[in-house]
């Protein structure tokens, strides 16, 4: 087939399924200017732009040029590329990709640069990437081969980038890179469960103090004292001497 991005190729199983149900998409191979195709199909006039010779290779006519393409002669590369993780960018500067690297506290963006060692069509290949602990799944390289994280906390992490050559062979192996991000003081152990006993404490005193009713004094040291109603003070003497009874307000304790 033939389009204004370039010459499609349908393997004869896709025909097929397409015939078979016109609504289900169908897997091409295109061959465009980076394959040596230039120039689009005539579109101002229905004239043919497609040809095929008695040995079957497929001559074609752009609005520049004339070409052939022997599709029995075409080769797939086979091998994989190799995948690089180049460096990586934080606030503290650019460090080179390291496996087991550490890096400083208070570190919440890193940039990613990777790439590919495609070197046949090096704009065709695909590169994906994932950061472990991040991300739940691949992430496709839209806009050039870098990626970039925000809001990270301190922890281990590993990326990691695959690849694919121009035929779609993936190098599902990539590489990667482990790495940490150590913890500012006030983020490690030791000083939140600092902070989590101190609050226990606090809590424990307000406890306290809300029991003894705010004046410090544990309850058995309080004392309350109330004079029953009596009499005014009197005093009488018995008959026998030198005993006497004195009779007056008594003092309780609570």
């Amino acid at each position: 087939m033939h389009s204004d991005e370039g010459l499609l190729m349908l393997p004869a199983a896709e025909l097929a399924r397409f015939w078979r149900s016109p609504t289900q998409p169908v897997k091409a191979e295109l061959f465009d200017f980076e394959d040596g195709v230039i120039g689009a199909a005539a579109s101002v006039r229905p004239l043919p732009s497609l040809s095929v010779d008695a040995a079957g290779r497929v001559f074609y006519a752009t609005t520049s040029r004339l070409g052939w393409v022997d599709p029995a002669q075409l080769v797939q590369n086979r091998t994989p590329p190799e995948v690089i993780i180049q460096s990586l960018r934080t606030q503290k500067g650019e460090f080179d990709a390291v496996s087991g690297m550490t890096l400083a506290p208070r570190t919440t963006a890193i940039d990613f640069h990777f790439t590919a060692t495609a070197l046949s069509i090096p704009e065709r290949v695909k590169l994906k990437y994932r950061l472990d602990g991040v991300d739940d799944d691949w992430q496709l390289a839209q806009r050039g081969r870098i990626a970039q994280y925000t809001n990270l906390s301190p922890g281990s992490y590993r990326f990691r980038v695959i690849a694919a050559n121009e035929d779609g062979v993936w190098n599902l192996a990539g590489a990667s890179v482990p790495f940490r991000i150590l913890p500012a003081f006030w983020e490690t152990f030791w000083f939140q469960l600092g902070c989590a006993l101190s609050c226990a404490g606090a809590a424990y005193l307000v406890y306290r103090w809300r029991i003894v009713g705010g004046n410090g004094a544990p309850p058995s040291l309080r004392t309350n004292a109330s004079v029953s109603a009596c009499p005014p003070l009197s005093a009488s003497a018995t008959a026998s001497p030198g005993r006497c009874t004195i009779i007056c307000c008594r003092l309780f304790r609570r």
